[in-house]
Order: structure tokens, then sequence, then C-alpha cells
């Protein structure tokens, strides 16, 4: 490799000198030395109109921890309107900046849910041999209401993390449906390995559904291939039931996704999911698995990102009160729509629909659950 003298002066006056200190500046950024590629990189920039000299000098004002003048760089080129690539290449660098300094995220949304409380349509019943119809309550159906989210999260340089997310669902004159959740954790990264371990807490609170569960998390990843990646999780945790010490137990979740990215624009992950809630009272314990699907894919600025989570839930024991073990089946759908044309500073509109829908052998347990949001969403 040709040394590079990181004191000469950069004088340009032709297309092949630029690429050459160009080429140099690279070469110092691949080495460890992006402070000593920055002046470089400012000089050719001066002389150029390149986005590419531009973007490698906020990448290398990043790597040398200048946060400030490289996430300002970053944003002005984005707000200029790259190929969508260029685009997302740039919100994975402002966000890593942003974690690094401390990142806050904030959306509110307007939404529209059929069934927040995940009530069934009937109930049926058997009175001496009788089967009976009970129709339940439908005025916590078909609401509207406010739903905003915040969080914060920050990498440290010791490989510590913090991270705090919440979230609030307001429905107006139906206290029922309104819920606040959370969670709270510390991270630490494994400095030789892609290890992670998080310890931390959540919670959800809604009238008569309330819960919380302190956890300890595991995260690797390890790559396949250069477009390949898995990256399984496992978390242990308590979880703690309002209703009682029959409903909580210990919680086991494990999820094994194997992520796809053959470009920045699309990617696609697929792995299994499988928890098992360990209660008290044996029929409420249960084993519930599925395959997650996940992809996103960005096109003319316009992104779109979908779920698909088939799953079945196998309860341990039969239920005295309905005498007969529950088993369920259950589907998940969702999507989030954006476009960046209608992007009004640092906040992009989204649309997301989802649909929820679970069968089982016992009727109290037939829950369909659809609904709508539309968010204002913060992307720097």
């Amino acid at each position: 490799m040709t040394p590079v003298d990181v004191n000469a002066q950069v004088i340009v006056t032709s297309p092949a000198e630029i690429d050459s200190q160009f080429q140099s500046a690279l070469r110092l950024i691949d080495i460890g030395q992006a402070q000593l590629a920055v002046p470089i990189l400012q000089e050719l920039s001066k002389k150029t109109a390149s986005n590419r000299i531009r973007l490698e000098l906020a990448r290398a004002l990043s790597f040398s921890g200048q946060y400030e003048e490289a996430r300002r760089l970053f944003v002005l080129i984005y707000k200029e309107g790259p190929p969508p690539a260029v685009k997302l290449t740039i919100l994975r660098f402002i966000d890593q900046i942003d974690l690094r300094r401390g990142k806050f995220t904030f959306s509110v949304s307007a939404a529209k849910m059929s069934n927040p409380l995940n009530q069934p349509d009937a109930v049926q019943v058997f009175f001496l041999g009788t089967p009976f119809t009970i129709q339940l309550n439908q005025e916590d159906r078909n609401l509207s209401g406010i739903i905003l989210n915040a969080g914060y999260e920050r990498i440290f340089g010791n490989g510590y993390s913090i991270r705090a997310i919440t979230s609030h669902r307001e429905m107006p004159k139906h206290p029922n449906a309104d819920l606040t959740s959370g969670d709270f954790s510390v991270g630490k990264q494994i400095a030789s390995k892609p290890l992670e371990v998080r310890a931390g807490f959540q919670f959800q609170h809604m009238t008569n559904q309330s819960s919380n569960m302190p956890y300890v998390e595991i995260g690797y990843r390890k790559e396949l291939a250069p477009e390949i990646d898995v990256q399984p999780r496992l978390q242990v945790g308590y979880h703690s039931f309002q209703g009682g010490a029959g409903l909580s137990g210990m919680s086991y979740r494990v999820h094994a996704p194997v992520t796809y990215s053959p470009k920045p624009t699309l990617g696609v992950s697929i792995g299994p999911r499988i928890e098992f809630r360990d209660t008290a009272f044996a029929e409420q314990r249960f084993v519930s698995a599925g395959l997650a699907l996940d992809a996103a894919y960005t096109a003319n600025d316009f992104t779109i990102s979908a779920t698909v989570f088939p799953y079945t839930t196998q309860f341990q024991a039969t239920d005295p009160f309905w005498g007969k073990r529950r088993s369920d089946k259950a589907l998940f759908v969702g999507a989030v729509l954006s476009s960046d044309y209608l992007r009004v500073g640092g906040f992009i509109p989204t649309l997301s629909p989802y649909c929820g829908f679970n069968s089982s052998n016992i009727t109290y347990y037939k829950v369909n659950n659809c609904g709508i949001s539309f968010a204002a969403r913060k992307i720097f």
C-alpha cells in the first residue's frame, strides 16, 4: 500500500488530483485515522460539489468524535434529496451519532381501534346442559383516541447503554381502554464478541389487565454472509399480573431472526418466536410458538414495512371453569407506510394499519382487533 503523507498540503487542480487525494483520505479512514482525513476532505469539499466527498467528510467527522458537525452535514445532504439508498445510509449514521450523544424519540398518533380491550363478540355458557349465548358490552368497541410514544437511548464509550421507552394510549370517555406501558433497561456490550446483556423492567397499566416484569436479556449477532446474519435473543423474567399470584410466574422468550439485506433499500427478516409462561395455575401455563416475518422496502422516497406473525398457543391443563384445555391459533398482520415527499422538517407522517385474529376452542377467547393510526414520527 502506498504510504499516506498526512502532512502534505492539499493543492488540487484537476479531477485526477482530486481523486488521488480522495482515495488517500479513504485509506486513512479505513486504517482508523479518520481525524487525519478530515482536513483533506474539508479542502476537497471546497473544490467540488461532489456529494460523495461531503458524505465521506461527514463520516470522518463522526468517526473522529465531531458528532455535532457530522450530524449537521448529514442532515444538510439528506435535505438536498439524494437517492433513496443514500438517504437510508445517512439516517443510519445519524442514528449512530444520536445514540452516542443521547437519542430522544417521539411520535404522536391519531388512532382508531375496533376492539382495544380484546373482548369476544359473545360468550357461550351451559346451564343444566343447555347452551346460552351472552352478548357482551359493545360500548368499548370502535374507539378513537391518541397514542403518545417517547423514548431515550444512549450508548456510552465503555460499552454500557441505557434505554427508556414509554407509550400512552388515551381513549376519551372510555377510561377502561386507556393503556400506559414502558420498558426501562441497562445493557452492556461485550467488547470481544457481538454479545449484549441487558437487565430491565417492563410494565403495562390498564384496567383489570395491569402487569409488570423485571427481566434479563441476552442477544448475539452472527454474520453468516456479507448480506445475511442471525440475531438470537433470550429473555427471562418474572411476569407479575395484577389479577393475582395464580396468574403470575416465570416468563421465557426466544426470538432468532435471520436477516437478509441484499441492498440498503430492502431488508427481510424471518425467524421463530417462542414464549413459555410458567404460572402458578396450571390452566394458565402456556407455550406460544410462531414464525415472524418482517420486511421493509424503499423506492422513490416511499417506504413500506410489514409484519406477518402466525402463531399457536397451547395451555397445559384443563380450565375448571370451561371444562376443557384451551388451544388458540392466532395471526397478526401490520404495516407502516411513509413517504419522504411529505416530510416536514425532521418529521415524516406514517400510516399504520394492523389486524390481530385469535381463534380458540373456547368461544370466550375468539377475539379480533383491527385498527389504524396516523402518526408524525421524528427521523432527525
